[in-house]
């Protein structure tokens, strides 16, 4: 039976560490080991988009992400429906870091408006009045923005007994029905 040398090997994470031939490491300047584990300056927790590895704050723990801007809505703050229809429209808003969005109704001026923590608006009532609303939309860093809506109810203009149906080539809530 014959043997080979006897052979050495490192295995190490390039991102944070170093290593000599002979097996000797050190930790690079501008990232982090945290939990035993390697991250590049700017690099999320897996566990909590919020945080992240920022050497320059610590190289052993994550801190509180810096940069994060709010959402912002792109419904446009009037939406209308005919008095017969139940309206279901989703309120959106984006955010920049396209991260998810919540949505909260902070305010309503008539309680047959309800709005799901994912936008989703639903306005049952056929009541010819102007509802006011306000809305907030959170990233998961609780970075929020709020836009006040106006709802309205338009008369269908079809005629001789004619029905309006929302045009489903257009957005719905914005007015656009077809006979």
């Amino acid at each position: 039976v014959h043997f080979s040398s006897e052979l050495f090997m490192t295995i190490y994470d390039s991102t944070c560490m170093e290593c000599e031939p002979d097996a000797q490491c050190t930790r690079k300047y501008g990232a982090c080991f945290i939990n035993g584990h390697c991250f590049a300056a700017g690099e999320a927790n897996p566990d909590n988009w919020c945080e992240m590895c920022d050497p320059d704050v610590s190289e052993n723990y994550f801190v509180t992400r810096r940069v994060n801007e709010a959402p912002y809505f792109i419904t446009p703050s009037r939406i209308v429906k005919v008095p017969e229809e139940q309206l279901d429209v989703y309120i959106e808003a984006i955010d920049p870091e396209d991260r998810n969005v919540t949505y909260v109704l902070d305010f309503v001026t008539n309680l047959e408006i309800t709005l799901d923590a994912d936008g989703l608006l639903r306005w049952y009532s056929g009541r010819r009045i102007t509802v006011r609303l306000e809305v907030s939309a959170y990233d998961e860093c609780h970075k929020r923005v709020t836009k006040d809506f106006e709802l309205a109810i338009i008369d269908c203009k079809c005629k001789n007994g004619g029905k309006c149906i929302p045009d489903p080539e257009l957005t719905k809530g914005q007015g656009h029905y077809i006979c």
